[in-house]
């Protein structure tokens, strides 16, 4: 199966490293659950038939709804014979018009329950203006408009990602648009699932907190989301970055508390979804999995040194007490902290 998805270069795209996180999906499951799919760049590439059931589900309506009228017998020849017309003009004043129009239209499209009851021209109209908004838009991000790439270039990746998508959607995944922690609480208890979890990573740890149409940056969300996986029966692969400061605690560190649970790194890379003028380099980045089963041959793919530091909850928020003391926490940061502890803890945690 190709590794071209159907919104290639979308924001935190796990597409480079495909063939490293795959190697930790334990080969017994039969079941693939994506419950943060976004672009789905590992859906996409990682079909070999051994799965009888796949989910993908995403909070984003937008994105959601593209796939739907791509694996819907019903619409899936009416959407891409629309979704192969889509030019994006070299004159770039008119391609800008046309984003900006197909970006608009989307604002009106808000709910997933409604969205089944739309006529198949909208559900059709949804999915064109879906593709515009992002794969004509900065990191496919559906904000800004990006001038690169010329109509001829454009339309040969649309073309081959198309058809791609299309291929693969063919295998009927139920595609759900839902909170993805009620479907990782769904889906723990069985063994045979694999998940593959790539949420919006923890806002302290990454360059910028606006990236996605649906976000989730705040520590209190992440330590919800991972105390739903600490007794996980289901198989597990889930995404993040480290905190990057080593006197700074990683959350997922002292919620994973298990012996079953690891975090390896699987690359060295750069923070992409950045802004940077002219002749600014992107920050560099540490991608990290944190799994609870390693397959026998995984080590053929990445060093299985494991970076997962033995702590518990309350050495965590000790060593963030500490921190703040020694001045090196944002404001921000001291703010998401002090929440958190506030939600889970109760009273204050620097006070």
């Amino acid at each position: 199966m190709s590794t071209y998805n159907l919104l290639n270069g979308y924001t935190g795209s796990k597409a480079p490293f495909v063939s490293k996180i795959k190697a930790f999906f334990d080969p017994i499951c039969i079941k693939y659950v994506e419950p943060y799919c976004g672009g789905a760049a590992i859906y996409f590439s990682n079909y070999n038939g051994r799965y009888e059931k796949e989910l993908i589900n995403d909070a984003n309506i937008n994105i959601m709804a593209l796939y739907e009228v791509l694996a819907n017998n019903n619409t899936r020849n009416s959407a891409l014979q629309a979704l192969l017309k889509i030019d994006k003009p070299n004159d770039i004043q008119i391609a800008q018009k046309q984003f900006e129009q197909a970006k608009q239209k989307l604002r009106k499209f808000d709910s997933w329950k409604h969205y089944h009851h739309f006529a198949e021209k909208d559900k059709i109209d949804m999915a064109v203006n879906t593709y515009i908004t992002y794969t004509q838009s900065f990191n496919c991000g559906g904000n800004n408009y990006s001038a690169y790439k010329s109509n001829d270039k454009y339309r040969f990746e649309a073309r081959r990602n198309i058809l791609n998508a299309v291929e693969r959607l063919r295998t009927e995944p139920d595609i759900l648009c839902t909170d993805g922690l009620k479907i990782i609480r769904l889906m723990k208890e069985k063994p045979e699932v694999q998940m593959f979890i790539d949420w919006p990573y923890v806002g302290m740890y990454r360059s910028s907190v606006n990236l996605y149409h649906r976000e989730m940056p705040s520590l209190d969300s992440h330590i919800k989301g991972a105390r739903a996986l600490i007794d996980s029966r289901a198989a597990v692969v889930m995404c993040g970055y480290r905190s990057g400061e080593e006197i700074i605690p990683t959350i997922y560190d002292a919620i994973l508390t298990g012996s079953e649970w690891h975090c390896f790194k699987i690359a060295d890379t750069k923070k992409y979804c950045m802004f940077v003028k002219k002749g600014e380099k992107r920050k560099d980045a540490e991608e990290y999995i944190w799994t609870n089963r390693v397959p026998e041959n995984a080590g053929l793919y990445i060093s299985l040194h494991d970076y997962k530091e033995n702590i518990n909850m309350k050495e965590y928020w000790d060593r963030i007490r500490n921190a703040e003391k020694m001045n090196i926490l944002t404001r921000y940061e001291i703010l998401e902290y002090a929440k958190a502890y506030r939600e889970f803890e109760g009273g204050n945690l620097f006070y």
